[in-house]
């Protein structure tokens, strides 16, 4: 069974702090880079990343799809263009883009699901975006290969609510030529990103992408399956620097958020147990919440970064077996339920190896980056 890496991507890095935080690993966004190269230039010349990633731009059509007096379109045969009126894009702005900048992943455009609770509002939504999503991923993929682009390269983005609609989607793309899968996972619980996972593993695939997310949890999951079921599982998320921007200090157990703003806040003489580079000379959360604003801002940055960094690897190494894992989760899990949600699903995903006959983690390695 194959097993492999877990890589941490670094989302939503900007020039200022790039210096001090070593993102090897880099997410830019298509619509973002070509609004304005230059910025893009700066920024990977400040982070020197030994790895990047280009999505593709769906996120801004999840956000512009509903907003008022803006003409979206999908036209190849326009240039690209993101203005507050008129929003174009399509696979081809995408791929001559990966042509430009040679990411090491290119994830192929996609029409994002809203998040909707209903059985009917569901399935109205998957088969509504899913001729774009179609049409998107195969066109892609035949436009990389007319480049002269390594299809291995490209992912592309499930878009689904559930596994019967993932299967539905994975035969309409039958000989696209693709690397890896993208899954956005803000609509899913922890229990339904496994089910995913799972039905992957059990069509071959080898290398998955989870979009917008480190939760502590899901880092968790993606470990164990890393080290027992995938060449590759990738994280990327703005969590760090949200975070930051709203005051809040990520734990570094368990990467939970702490309120160190001035109101509210933290208890001033609970002690700081992290030993990062920019923790390390702070003994309790006093000498943090009194820190002038910006100052506060650029601390908050470079630590939640680390933490990050920090408890992805730590989850990594205990991720050997499902026991270390889950005495892992035990030990440094501050929320009850979370715990129980994640040690409950990393035993489902212990059950299937039981099931399969057993795995082997010989030569796997995190890259958290």
């Amino acid at each position: 069974m194959p097993v492999g890496e877990l890589v941490i991507i670094s989302a939503g890095v900007h020039v200022d702090i790039a210096d001090d935080i070593p993102a090897g690993a880099l997410l830019v966004n298509t619509p973002d880079v070509l609004k304005n190269f230059g910025k893009y230039q700066e920024l990977i010349q400040a982070a020197r990343p030994g790895f990047k990633m280009q999505d593709s731009g769906g996120y801004q059509i999840f956000l512009k799809e509903n907003k008022a007096g803006i003409q979206m379109t999908f036209n190849d045969d326009e240039e690209f263009c993101m203005t507050s009126k008129k929003f174009n894009i399509g696979p081809r702005h995408v791929v001559d883009l990966a042509r430009r900048i040679v990411p090491d992943i290119v994830v192929a455009l996609d029409f994002p699901i809203s998040k909707l609770t209903g059985d009917a509002e569901q399935r109205f939504e998957f088969f509504r975006k899913l001729p774009f999503n179609k049409r998107w991923a195969l066109k892609t993929s035949e436009l990389m290969i007319q480049r002269g682009l390594d299809t291995n390269k490209l992912f592309i983005p499930v878009q689904c609510y559930n596994v019967p609609q993932f299967e539905i989607f994975y035969r309409l793309i039958a000989g696209c030529a693709f690397g890896g899968m993208s899954m956005p996972v803000r609509n899913l619980k922890l229990n339904a990103i496994l089910e995913f996972l799972l039905k992957m593993h059990e069509h071959g695939l080898t290398r998955v992408h989870l979009l917008g997310t480190t939760a502590a949890k899901t880092i968790t999951l993606s470990a164990y399956m890393a080290r027992h079921f995938f060449q590759w599982i990738s994280l990327d998320s703005t969590t760090w620097r949200l975070a930051a921007d709203n005051k809040k200090y990520l734990a570094s157990a368990d990467l939970r958020a702490l309120n160190v703003g001035q109101k509210d806040p933290i208890d001033r003489s609970t002690v700081i147990t992290c030993q990062c580079n920019w923790c390390r000379y702070y003994q309790n959360f006093g000498s943090i919440i009194d820190m002038e604003s910006r100052l506060k801002s650029g601390f908050l940055y470079r630590h939640n970064f680390m933490a990050t960094q920090r408890f992805a690897r730590n989850a990594y190494v205990r991720a050997g077996s499902a026991a270390s894992l889950v005495e892992f989760v035990d030990c440094n899990f501050h929320n009850r339920s979370i715990a129980n949600e994640t040690i409950n699903v990393v035993r489902k995903a212990e059950q299937f190896i039981r099931n399969i006959g057993g795995t082997t983690d010989a030569g796997s390695r995190c890259m958290v980056v």
